[in-house]
């Protein structure tokens, strides 16, 4: 590694947001497909913890703090049962009563607490916040500090986490303040696209163009409609803490659109190493659930780009990150440039 310039070294970086049920506790799970999704998750978290040791592989696990508890009695002591959603009307209190139940055993999608010291027992995996009830900071409420209340009932369960992954990856800068005074070193923000960038300004919302902005999205997936997106490491620090924004999500597979599977893969690695070439940050992400069925087909993508991660470090020096470490190393480099 000597031979590498550590100032221009580039970095593959994975997130998960782990969720499981309380990522559509603002809605109807039965109704949206994902019941099997959810189910699946938690082999899924096994599968992808066996993909990660195969390849050496570093990620965050950006998890929801209900997750960590044992019992409702501890979740009721913790969440803000009180917090409502005042456009959907939406009430955590409600959901606990109807939704969720007593424990891990009787309730596998809303407690995880033996999922998550799995994950500890496995090296080079951080443990994130992806805030205490999955809470949507864009999401008008009955209580203006729900969201310092939300990292307080994250730090009852995982005290010193340093790294958030903002649910619906809805960020404000008050939030990333808050972040900063609980001792958080990073966050995950949004991709970059250049094309909504010079176009947002022009275009005015209506459904029309909303089904025009999820096509755009859906061709990116299997083309670089927005070009391949990557930074410099040391880019990422605002503020002094970093935004490690997001390069691409992970879509899972998609039967209807198998035959486009290997350009959505191709898509991947054609921004893996334009990063390994730059010397930039390459951030990807998904959700557990999302490669909670068809595990075959989902499995065997991640396994390809997990060894094209592999080809890159031996040609390029590409690293393998978590959150955590990275901001490490770019916080520190920062204070000496």
């Amino acid at each position: 590694m000597s031979r590498y310039d550590d100032a221009k070294r580039s970095y593959f970086l994975v997130s998960l947001d782990f969720e499981l049920a309380w990522g559509f506790h603002d809605s109807d799970l039965s109704k949206t497909g994902y019941v099997d999704n959810i189910k699946g998750a938690r082999t899924s978290v096994l599968k992808t913890l066996e993909l990660f040791e195969k390849h050496k592989i570093h990620a965050t696990w950006a998890t929801v703090g209900a997750l960590f508890c044992h019992d409702k009695k501890e979740l009721e002591g913790l969440i803000n049962s009180g917090l409502v959603y005042s456009d959907t009307k939406h009430s955590l209190r409600e959901y606990l009563e109807k939704m969720v139940g007593g424990d891990q055993q009787t309730d596998p999608l809303h407690y995880a607490s033996s999922l998550i010291e799995r994950i500890r027992t496995y090296e080079n995996q951080e443990i994130g916040a992806h805030t205490f009830s999955h809470f949507t900071l864009l999401d008008r409420t009955n209580d203006p500090n729900a969201f310092e209340k939300e990292l307080v009932g994250m730090s009852a369960v995982c005290p010193g986490v340093e790294s958030m992954v903002f649910p619906k990856n809805q960020s404000v800068s008050v939030a990333v303040d808050i972040l900063k005074r609980h001792g958080y070193t990073s966050y995950r923000g949004i991709q970059e696209n250049a094309v909504w960038k010079h176009l947002n300004p022009l275009i005015k919302e209506n459904k029309l163009m909303t089904a025009f902005r999820r096509l755009i999205r859906l061709s990116d997936v299997y083309l670089p409609v927005y070009g391949t997106f990557s930074y410099p490491a040391k880019s990422a620090v605002e503020n002094g803490i970093c935004n490690f924004k997001a390069s691409r999500m992970f879509k899972p597979f998609w039967p209807r659109f198998a035959f486009f599977e290997r350009a959505k893969i191709r898509n991947i690695k054609r921004g893996m190493k334009r990063a390994a070439e730059m010397g930039h940050v390459y951030h990807i992400w998904w959700h557990p659930h999302n490669t909670g069925v068809n595990y075959a087909e989902n499995f065997e993508q991640l396994d390809d780009i997990c060894s094209y991660y592999n080809l890159l470090a031996q040609e390029y020096g590409m690293v393998s990150v978590n959150m955590k470490e990275l901001a490490e190393i770019v916080l520190h480099r920062s204070c000496n440039l």
